[in-house]
């Protein structure tokens, strides 16, 4: 559902929105038959049409798309340490099959991706943790919520 809201802007004469709408001004072109009236045509005209407003005009997904394109299906190395830092770890891991992978064994370093992931989009990694398990949560979450704006925008 789209909503559009107009508003009104006045000068220096402190004129209420009621007075404008209703007639009751300077600027009124005809006059009101009953109190209370509304009269439409002194309304101020748009510039723009509302079909000519899109809804991509104001959602700008293309950092998300290409940050969830390049983290998705990667093999993320979890050490043994991090791991026991994560509430749940296999649960969380099972969580996010056909997102990204979270190895015990093999897989990328979790530092050097996220410090790439950083450089490449300071907008969504932030680049503020120091401790692994948050730098991977973070990781995790960031891929989570572009996978929600993407999915959510196609629907």
């Amino acid at each position: 559902m789209k909503i559009y809201i107009r508003a009104y802007w006045f000068d220096d004469n402190n004129e209420s929105i009621d007075d404008f709408i209703y007639g009751r001004n300077k600027y009124a072109t005809k006059e009101v038959s009953e109190p209370g009236s509304f009269i439409s045509d002194i309304a101020p005209k748009d510039d723009i049409d509302y079909e000519d407003f899109d809804e991509e005009d104001f959602y700008d997904n293309s950092e998300y798309e290409d940050f969830y394109n390049q983290v998705k299906r990667r093999k993320i190395y979890v050490p043994i340490q991090v791991a026991r830092d994560i509430a749940d770890y296999n649960a969380y891991r099972k969580d996010l099959f056909g997102t990204l992978c979270l190895s015990l064994q093999s897989g990328e370093d979790i530092e050097t991706l996220y410090n790439e992931l950083h450089k490449e989009f300071p907008g969504i990694i932030k680049g503020n943790h120091i401790n692994q398990a948050d730098m991977l949560l973070e990781i995790v979450d960031a891929t989570l919520y572009a996978q929600d704006i993407l999915t959510a925008h196609c629907a």
